[in-house]
């Protein structure tokens, strides 16, 4: 759609053409426990489960109709431009909206342009990869006005991240990302379920209080990471096997302890998530990660963990709110960033929009 406007009162003549363009908006997750049980080797045999929330920090992604495939992504300055399908090819470079681009144009002969904003970095244990392409999936569907249910938008990033780009991991982020809130998820052989909980309005503004996000640096060993965790999986390893059924029994304990309203349990519990979940993987922690848990409870947190795969990314503090102030100016005065947050209810979203271009 197109609109023509001749004489601009503000001072000469400017044609301005007003097109629709389509945005989309993806949360960002923290998992306070599960990871590792919602991967298909694993819950395919012995189930899994995984209690997170989504967070007001967001993936960003705007569509529009354009004479080329022009691919963006503004926080890594990234950009190609293509004539046809055939020449976009996965490089390392924007390959997660490629996957999506590929899936959907093979079938649609509209060319269009697609601009990603990401809040947090690849590697940030936010599910950040996941909550990117369950965003570009909401644009390009709607784009093409293909309805699509949360479950749908779910299993479609899934497939894409593991069959078309051979990416590992499991199935917690792509079904957090879409739903938004707070879930406990099951996964089973025979599907996956989630369950959004109903937390008391005084438990979330205390536990909003409590809880400490803070960036770490980049964690680039997380592919490998999952890797390992999927082959000793698949391998049935004792160790993880005993360590993933600990983390279920955490995760299940966590939610009760939620729902009632016992946050000191629930923070202690924490705690020995991030010790069962260190016994997943040798490289999930180091000396660096470990001299940050350990300012952290010296400095009063009840109990915390890394987020996502390990390595790097975000670590999760739980501290009286007494103490928080403490805490804080500890990991500041550290060097490190703290990160304002609150609770998200939303999922995923689109909206649509008149773009004006002004022409002087």
């Amino acid at each position: 759609m197109s609109i023509h406007q001749g004489e601009n009162k503000l001072g000469g003549i400017t044609g301005e053409d007003v097109s629709m363009i389509i945005r989309a908006r993806a949360p960002l997750r923290i998992s306070f426990a599960g990871g590792g049980t919602d991967i298909n080797t694993f819950f395919s045999k012995y189930g899994g489960v995984a209690l997170s929330t989504t967070i007001d920090k967001f993936v960003y992604c705007t569509i529009s109709e354009s004479p080329k495939y022009v691919l963006r992504s503004i926080d890594l300055d990234q950009m190609e431009s293509h004539d046809d399908l055939a020449s976009i090819k996965y490089n390392g470079a924007l390959d997660l909206s490629k996957a999506v681009v590929n899936m959907f144009g093979s079938k649609e002969d509209k060319k269009f342009e697609l601009v990603t904003y990401s809040e947090a970095p690849i590697g940030s244990g936010l599910g950040s990869s996941s909550s990117l392409m369950v965003c570009v999936t909401k644009a390009v569907s709607e784009f093409f006005s293909k309805s699509m249910t949360r479950d749908e938008i779910a299993e479609f990033v899934y497939k894409l991240e593991r069959e078309e780009l051979k990416m590992h991991g499991g199935y917690q982020d792509q079904y957090a990302s879409s739903f938004g809130g707070f879930n406990f998820i099951e996964f089973t052989k025979d599907g996956i379920l989630v369950n959004p909980l109903r937390i008391k309005p005084e438990i979330l503004q205390e536990l909003t209080a409590s809880l400490v996000l803070v960036y770490t640096g980049n964690g680039r060993l997380s592919s490998k990471i999952l890797a390992r965790q999927i082959q000793k999986s698949e391998q049935e390893d004792p160790e993880t096997l005993v360590a993933l059924e600990h983390i279920k029994k955490i995760t299940l304990q966590m939610k009760h302890s939620l729902l009632k309203g016992d946050l000191r349990n629930f923070a202690e519990l924490l705690a020995e998530e991030w010790e069962n979940k260190k016994k997943l993987d040798s490289m999930i922690s180091n000396d660096f990660l470990d001299s940050i848990y350990s300012a952290g409870i010296k400095n009063g947190a009840l109990g915390g963990k890394i987020l996502g795969a390990g390595a790097g990314g975000h670590m999760l503090f739980f501290v009286d709110l007494e103490k928080k102030h403490r805490l804080i100016n500890q990991l500041e005065g550290a060097g490190l960033r703290v990160i304002p947050f609150n609770f998200e209810t939303e999922g995923v979203v689109s909206w649509k929009i008149l773009k004006n271009k002004v022409l002087v």
